[in-house]
């Protein structure tokens, strides 16, 4: 819950914080793109959370050192400057590194 209101009250410090550098976003539209590919398009306003509504409490299965958490929140961003309302079912991954949690890419498995 804190990490939408960092990221609707534009405190990137704290959100690149919360993100391992490892981390690799997916995107709604398929795009991929760095931890810090992504925070240079929230520093430069290409991308802006204008507001997050979580529509229902995330559900978190913790893992040993790993935590899965699942939710459900209607986002209000602008992209580029057009705005768009996406009402999304998302999913994160949280591993402990030294006592702190990180949001991080999971590991896939080689075929």
């Amino acid at each position: 819950m804190q990490k939408s209101r960092w990221k609707t009250a534009g405190n990137l410090e704290a959100v690149a914080n919360l993100f391992d550098d490892g981390l690799v976003f997916v995107h709604l539209n398929g795009h991929i793109t760095s931890k810090s590919e992504w925070i240079d398009q929230l520093r430069s306003g290409r991308f802006v959370y204008n507001a997050i509504d979580v529509k229902e409490t995330p559900s978190v299965k913790i893992y040993d050192s790993t935590a899965a958490l699942v939710g459900k929140a209607v986002f209000a961003v602008a992209m580029n400057g057009l705005k768009g309302t996406y009402n999304l079912v998302y999913t994160e991954v949280y591993t402990k590194k030294i006592n702190n949690w990180k949001f991080r890419t999971p590991d896939i498995p080689s075929r």
